[in-house]
């Protein structure tokens, strides 16, 4: 009856809208009910996964979409996600089987330094990097490296992001200032005026 109701107000509301404005608000409320649904299925999952703190845990390791990775002082990778194994291009399985210190793209993009001052310094490291991964993946990464003990074992945790979008709009954004910039010189500089005749110039 609730329903029967709101429809009569709309109608009686929409009488003076235009088609347009009609579609508007219908591809809005398409959207609100689609981010509804979406809302319930990770309320669900994360519901489903709070039985215990362990459960929980994992339930976000598996639906996050920040790649997180787990390594061993040792070097060697215990644990990662599927979006981890997204994100730089590799299977699950091939992750597990690296050990971060004999990885080329880490040396070369800073990521190794990193990883190495988390465990020294018992701080958490961050760092911006461009670099092509281990599986041909070529990317903008943002990495942050946690240390932890776990059973006595120093370990660092890796969380990592692709941030390759938000880096060719700065780059973007920063070519446009540049123009932007060289216009305003160029405007700056005047009108000119040049009689070839006596090879004279007045600027203004």
């Amino acid at each position: 009856r609730g329903l029967f109701q709101s429809r009569n107000i709309m109608n009686s509301q929409d009488n003076s809208k235009t088609k347009e404005q009609i579609i508007d608000e219908l591809i809005l409320l398409r959207q609100q009910i689609s981010t509804l649904k979406e809302f319930g299925t990770v309320h669900k999952t994360i519901k489903g996964g709070i039985g215990s703190g362990r459960q929980l845990s994992q339930t976000i390791f598996e639906v996050s979409p920040v790649g997180i990775l787990t390594y061993s002082s040792s070097g060697q990778c215990v644990s990662a996600n599927e979006a981890a194994s997204k994100i730089v291009g590799g299977t699950i399985e091939q992750l597990l089987a690296q050990n971060f210190r004999s990885i080329e793209s880490w040396k070369k993009s800073g990521m190794l330094e990193a990883a190495e001052n988390a465990l020294t310094k018992m701080e958490v490291q961050e760092l911006e990097t461009h670099l092509v991964s281990t599986f041909g993946k070529e990317r903008w990464f943002h990495c942050r490296f946690a240390p932890f003990h776990h059973d006595g074992i120093l370990h660092f945790l890796l969380l990592i992001s692709d941030v390759t979008d938000r880096k060719s709009m700065e780059k973007t954004l920063i070519e446009s200032k540049a123009r932007l910039v060289q216009a305003q010189a160029v405007a700056n500089l005047g009108n000119w005026e040049i009689d070839l005749t006596n090879q004279m110039m007045w600027g203004s």
